[in-house]
């Protein structure tokens, strides 16, 4: 059985998302929410390192949708929703499901994704538009918390 080394607190990861929700206010005001491609960057909003997608939306809970490991990710990050997907298709049913709809413009981290990839979920999303949120991450990573930089140290 997998234990998870550590565990980001809870506060931690709230403080994170919130930094991310005030910077999608203010660089992607028509953005309903924030879709998270890489796993480095899931990790750093929830603390699983799981392979798939996280949705942050403006307000309300956030969604880890696990394409591999749904155990780990709930060890990993026991504070945050998650759930097992295995396309593109699914995301929009499975965020509706648990009362987190997509909007119908969503900020995408586009440097998680490879071309294929890109364009599997630009077709999945259907109507939906997506729009860069990549400067989203980048602004809020660069702001060190106290936790971060006692690691660190």
């Amino acid at each position: 059985m997998f234990v998870a080394p550590t565990v980001l607190p809870a506060t931690e990861t709230a403080d994170r998302q919130a930094r991310c929700r005030a910077l999608l206010t203010e660089l992607c005001p028509e953005a309903g929410g924030l879709l998270v491609c890489s796993r480095l960057n899931i990790y750093y909003l929830t603390g699983a390192m799981a392979p798939g997608l996280l949705w942050l939306p403006a307000a309300g809970n956030p969604l880890l949708l696990v394409r591999k490991g749904l155990e780990r990710a709930h060890l990993e990050s026991p504070q945050t929703l998650a759930v097992p997907f295995r396309s593109y298709s699914d995301l929009s049913g499975l965020a509706a499901e648990v009362g987190v709809p997509l909007p119908s413009v969503v900020a995408v981290e586009m440097g998680g994704l490879n071309w294929s990839m890109g364009l599997s979920l630009t077709k999945n999303l259907g109507a939906i538009r997506s729009v860069a949120g990549d400067r989203i991450l980048q602004e809020a990573r660069s702001v060190k918390s106290a936790y971060e930089l006692e690691i660190m140290r």
